[in-house]
This record gives C-alpha cells, sequence and structure tokens, in this order.
C-alpha cells in the first residue's frame, strides 16, 4: 500500500491520485471509497484521463 492515508475515503483522495496517475512507476491503481462526492468526481474525472488499469476495493 503506496497510500495508506486515502484508505478510509477521506480527504484531498484526488490530490494522491493524482501523484499516482502522473508517476511512470505505478500502472494500475485499486481505489476504495470516495466519501466526498465532489472529491469522487474528482477522482472519476482523473482516472479515465488516465493511462492506468484500475480496480475497486470494496
Amino acid at each position: 500500500m503506496a497510500y495508506p492515508e486515502a484508505m478510509k475515503g477521506d480527504g484531498t483522495i484526488s490530490e494522491t491520485v493524482q501523484k499516482i496517475a502522473t508517476d511512470v512507476f505505478f500502472s494500475a491503481i485499486e481505489v476504495t471509497r470516495v466519501n466526498d462526492v465532489k472529491e469522487r468526481n474528482k477522482v472519476t474525472s482523473i482516472l479515465e484521463s488516465s493511462r492506468m488499469k484500475i480496480g475497486f476495493g470494496a
């Protein structure tokens, strides 16, 4: 787990996802809940425009 602070679904998850999406080391990301709707929409937008494989962990 590279960013365990994002596991609870709170905070600025979009900033963390942006860091991962722009890091060539990562080719995939697994996301779980994002509690805030606005933050969730930001994460969705970042991931839709990324080159990454995306998984969802409940």
